[in-house]
């Protein structure tokens, strides 16, 4: 029989009472933005499931109003299929019990006090008890190489110092935070014009190179938890880092997942027959984390550094590419499995059958030549073609551009992570878990060394990833 989880012998004995996290949510007012996001909206939907007597979560929310922010608490956050399960448990009263819950905050992140009114910030101050000030996100990794450790980035820090990276003539100096903020604020791109703006996105992308990072992404990241960390003072400090954030694999249910995550467009596509190829190392490991592991590991480390009250930063890694690692060929394979038995639609209308193992190409040149070689033939563009006419050969040669232009665009984004070379370390997440009672590691599990990713991709992700394609598509 399939399983979705693999036993685990290797976990310590824990203590019998644990950390005590149902203990120490209960009763609580909370304050979280990014609700309305993909990860948020997991954490909210487990704190309003799973904690006793759960007091007000304020949601900040982007609106114009506070109208505009109650429109958009309903449609994004009480009319998502995520909240299905408390919508059974309350029934009729569902919409009261949500409302009773949450309460839409304006506001904006980008601004001071988080543009919040004087008011409502105070109001916030006084009734929050444990405050999520922000969810600290994804790779703040870069280019580097080997094991990751859970340490905090110091602001000035710049991971482009590494070996791996620069020689020693090209290491660029500290980084300097301020002055990134500077030159982002006064830069002469600042506009909503379409050309100008791309030129911004693209000093960006320099920046982060210039000291390591692969985007714009990753080194806005790493300059935020510099920044928190500078300005925190005494207030105790959990920076949160997961890597590839992907469908819930059991909590509140399995599949769920909202938004085209970071792997998502490749299997995708690789389905519908789009990507027959693709630049890589089959070998590489890409470090996938289900989005309920995610919120059940960021709720048991604050429970445990909220108890605790200590001064000081913490970091934890959720992560499995050094206790359980998927490797790129691996999750291709699965997905190849998952489309033999259901066959996706592709841009003709047909059901795409056979899908063949994926090739992988060695640099994003070979494989410019490759796709457009493999398309050409696959649209009839190679040879002589006696059925189209003049016009009717130009527009099948603009579908084939435009359809090597979209694989090569996915090429150059997803190059650095093909053939990554670095896994993180894991000691402090794996620590955080030996505190946990069972009961505790039942109700808020982040083992990921017990996921089967056979399983998980076949069963759970790729088709919960089909179900939401179909929703958008009949939307």
């Amino acid at each position: 029989m399939v399983t979705g989880f693999r036993s685990r012998t290797t976990l310590n004995p824990n203590p019998k009472n644990g950390i005590g996290i149902l203990q120490f949510l209960q009763a609580k007012n909370y304050f979280i933005t990014g609700a309305t996001g993909f990860l948020g909206k997991v954490l909210v939907e487990k704190l309003l499931r799973t904690v006793p007597n759960v007091g007000k979560i304020f949601v900040l929310i982007q609106a114009k109003d506070q109208e505009a922010a109650l429109r958009r608490l309903k449609s994004e956050i009480i009319n998502s299929e995520l909240f299905k399960c408390i919508k059974q448990i309350q029934g009729s009263s569902y919409e009261d019990f949500m409302l009773s819950r949450l309460v839409p905050v304006v506001g904006n992140i980008c601004e001071p006090n988080l543009g919040m009114h004087n008011d409502v910030a105070l109001e916030i101050a006084r009734e929050v008890d444990q405050p999520i000030l922000r969810l600290m996100r994804a790779y703040v990794n870069g280019k580097r190489q080997g094991n990751v450790m859970e340490k905090p980035l110091y602001e000035g820090e710049t991971i482009a110092k590494e070996k791996c990276l620069y020689s020693k003539n090209s290491v660029p100096s500290n980084l300097d935070v301020d002055a990134e903020i500077r030159i982002c604020s006064t830069s002469k791109f600042v506009s909503e014009d379409n050309e100008q703006t791309q030129a911004m996105k693209e000093m960006g992308i320099k920046r982060a190179k210039l000291y390591g990072w692969q985007n714009t992404y990753e080194f806005t990241k790493a300059m935020g938890e510099m920044i928190i960390n500078s300005e925190r003072e005494d207030v105790p400090l959990v920076i949160l880092r997961p890597s590839i954030i992907q469908s819930t694999f059991q909590d509140p249910f399995p599949g769920w997942i909202e938004g085209n995550r970071m792997a998502d467009p490749l299997i995708l596509n690789y389905g519908r027959g789009l990507l027959p190829a693709f630049v890589g190392n089959a070998k590489t490991v890409i470090d996938v984390i289900p989005v309920d592991m995610v919120v059940n590991a960021l709720i048991a480390a604050i429970a445990k550094h909220g108890i605790a009250r200590k001064p000081g930063i913490k970091v934890y890694h959720v992560a499995s590419s050094l206790v359980n690692p998927l490797e790129v060929g691996d999750m291709f394979n699965y997905s190849s499995e998952y489309f033999d038995s259901s066959p996706m639609v592709d841009l003709n209308g047909r059901r795409k059958r056979g899908i063949e193992k994926m090739k992988f190409i060695s640099s994003v040149e070979e494989f410019s030549k490759y796709i457009w070689a493999e398309t050409s033939q696959e649209m009839g563009l190679n040879g002589d073609n006696n059925i189209l006419d003049a016009k009717g050969f130009e527009r099948l040669q603009i579908k084939c551009r435009k359809r090597v232009n979209h694989a090569l665009h996915l090429a150059k984004i997803y190059e650095p992570y093909m053939f990554y070379g670095a896994w993180f370390d894991n000691g402090n997440i794996q620590k955080l878990m030996e505190e946990m009672s069972e009961e505790e590691r039942q109700s808020f599990n982040f083992d990921v060394e017990c996921v089967v990713w056979k399983h998980y991709i076949t069963k759970i992700h790729v088709r919960g990833l089909e179900k939401q394609v179909k929703k958008q598509r009949d939307a």
